[in-house]
């Protein structure tokens, strides 16, 4: 048959994949920054010698990613120089400095795998003369040491080396308030300062005068007073600051602390729209829109919520997405909900460049921006389906499964099935549950339609017959390539720095853990996804809980609350037997670079960071993804040098 010799010739290709290997040498890549020490504001030149373990073969292209970072600025500005290719393996780029950088910091990815110079990426200090390095220069790499920065740029941790940065700092420009800060800061937690000193210093900083002008110098002041418990100074500081410098960071940060600390929906709803309406040109305002969508149609303020987005100057996708549900959902006509979904796809292709965070280049932005696109897909082929035009929808759905590369959820193939057995193609029906079983190979409902087909086509038992035979094959195959897939794609991220407080209060290190894989799942009692897959965790726990470590942990938990009671009174009305823990102060969540809720972390046997999975939505989806990827995790061979 030829959908059978169609998935043939598709799993022989899989396995040449998963069998093949390239020879030659594996080589470190090395890259050279010239000058050394530029000068803010000249041309900058890059030479890089090829990683062959990283990047194989011949890539197609290479980028130079530069994180540009200001004074003031708490995130340095990504941005993607495509290299170009010399002979004997070498690359090549230039670009321009910005007059108000102080510190670069430098990897070389293709885009999907990064070249992080084992994890401590390539640095520059910037000067005026070429010899000096400008005022926060040692300051932002030694804060970048300090491994706080989100994903895309997170530096191996390195505690004594940001201590010897920061003191250089003060070294080269003694009255930096932000260097005498960190370096107070740090000192004390290294136990390089003793208490009494530590408090002597702090006092010392904020009893004297401080250029209130100068946002860096502010925010340090503002963080000092929030670590002594003087919430109230820092708050009239950032308010008083921010009434000065309306379109400042420190500005958009507080308003923002107000849409996340709301204690209802109307100050939400409230809180939200001054933030839009203050910041528009703000990445945040990419996902609150799509919140803001969701709260008016649990209102049914249908018209307030066009309205609003009609008023931005940039809408996104998300608030388009979620305007089109509430049509989707209602009882009216789907009709009225078409130009909107149509409108979010028309933005998710070409999305406005004020919603790219600063600290992501324009190609890892691009790779983001595309993860929303199979949902709003999903949602026109629903649409088209309820309202009976087929084709339509059939195209939409397919679309789907191009876009996620044969990964979409059940519901999109039961979808294109249920349209294709109306039209009596069944032999494409089939093609597509053959698609969803490599998909999702568990899934008891996909293999029962797979069957259904099967005797649809030929006579009983001979449609069972042949359906048994190709299934472990279809199955085998499919957890193969997600294996093979998963590993190519491996993070190999610096280990995590710091504890973890359990319910008892004991402080657990990550330094303890190591020796068995850890995954860490991040979650908060108001999150409905983080709520529905914590079931599905437990299964998973049960079957590796031997093997490996499993941290269930609450953060971003309302306002007000006391987390472990939170945590606890969770657990009195739900019973799971797996650990739970706290992260009291957000400091992990930072560390790792989590942006939203429910996220799965994990980490090798050495403590490194390799995979990172956000959300949840199919159940099956779910556990053959956090199988495949414990399963990769213990294996020898994924810690075999090559």
């Amino acid at each position: 048959m030829n959908y059978l010799s169609r998935a043939g010739l598709l799993m022989g290709f899989v396995a040449c994949l998963l069998l093949s290997g390239i020879a030659g040498e594996s080589r470190a890549g090395e890259l050279t920054i010239t000058p050394q020490m530029p000068k803010q504001g000249v041309t900058v030149s890059f030479r890089y010698k090829q990683d062959t373990l990283i990047f194989q073969g011949a890539p197609k292209e290479l980028y130079v990613f530069v994180y540009s970072f200001g004074e003031s600025s708490g995130q340095p500005r990504g941005t993607a120089v495509p290299l170009k290719r010399e002979q004997g393996g070498i690359w090549t780029a230039t670009t321009t400095t910005g007059m108000k950088d102080v510190f670069l910091m430098v990897k070389v990815s293709d885009g999907i795998r990064d070249d992080r110079n084992g994890g401590e990426f390539w640095e520059s200090l910037m000067s005026n003369d070429g010899v000096k390095p400008v005022e926060s220069s040692y300051l932002r790499s030694g804060i970048v040491a300090m491994g706080s920065l989100p994903d895309p740029c997170s530096r191996l941790v390195d505690l004594p080396l940001a201590l010897t940065r920061l003191r250089k700092e003060l070294i080269a420009y003694p009255n930096n308030v932000q260097a005498q800060v960190a370096v107070t800061s740090l000192a004390y937690e290294l136990k390089d300062l003793d208490e009494k000193s530590y408090r002597e210093q702090i006092q010392k900083i904020l009893a004297a005068p401080v250029d209130s002008t100068r946002e860096n110098y502010t925010r340090a002041i503002i963080r000092l007073l929030n670590l002594q418990n003087r919430r109230g100074e820092a708050l009239k500081l950032e308010e008083s600051f921010a009434k000065r410098f309306p379109t400042s960071e420190i500005a958009a940060d507080h308003q923002w602390w107000y849409v996340q600390g709301a204690v209802s929906e109307d100050f939400f709803v409230k809180y939200a729209m001054e933030f839009a309406q203050k910041f528009p040109d703000k990445p945040a305002n990419a996902q609150l829109q799509g919140q803001l969508m969701k709260t008016f149609g649990r209102r049914q303020e249908v018209g307030k919520a066009l309205k609003f987005l009609q008023e931005q100057p940039y809408p996104s996708a998300y608030g388009y997405l979620e305007l089109a549900k509430i049509w989707f959902q209602s009882d009216t006509s789907q009709e009225h909900g078409l130009p909107y979904i149509q409108k979010a796809l028309q933005i998710a292709y070409n999305p406005p460049i004020q919603h790219k965070p600063v600290h992501i280049t324009d190609v890892e932005w691009r790779t983001e921006t595309k993860a929303i696109i199979p949902a709003i897909y999903n949602v026109m082929g629903a649409m088209y389906y309820q309202m009976n035009r087929d084709d339509e929808a059939l195209a939409a759905l397919q679309q789907v499964v191009k876009e996620t590369n044969n990964n979409a959820l059940k519901d999109t193939y039961m979808q294109m099935i249920a349209i294709l057995r109306k039209k009596g193609r069944t032999q494409e029906a089939i093609a597509v549950a053959t698609q969803a079983t490599l998909a999702l190979p568990t899934d008891e409902e996909v293999g029962k339609q797979h069957r259904a087909l099967f005797d649809t086509l030929m006579t009983p038992p001979f449609g069972l017959l042949l359906y048994a035979q190709e299934r472990k094959f279809w199955v085998d195959s499919s957890a193969r390539a997600r294996q093979y897939q998963r590993s190519s794609v491996r993070l190999n991220l610096s280990a995590i720095d710091g504890a973890i407080t359990q319910l008892d209060g004991r402080r657990v290190t990550f330094e303890e853990m190591k020796g068995r894989p850890v995954v860490i799942t991040f979650w908060s009692s108001w999150c409905e996804p983080c709520i529905k897959s914590l079931p599905f965790l437990q299964f998973v726990y049960q079957k590796y809980r031997e093997k490996v470590v499993f941290l269930t942990v609450n953060v971003w938990e309302e306002t007000g609350k006391d987390r472990m009671k939170a945590v606890r009174e969770f657990l009195d009305k739900n019973k799971f037997s797996m650990p739970f823990c706290v992260d009291p102060t957000d400091d992990l969540i930072k560390k790792i670079g989590v942006t939203g809720l429910p996220l799965r972390v994990y980490l090798d046997k050495n403590g490194r960071v390799q995979y990172k999975e956000f959300g949840f939505q199919d159940p099956n989806q779910f556990k053959d993804n956090m199988e495949d990827t414990i399963e990769l995790l213990l294996g020898e061979d994924f810690y075999a040098k090559k």
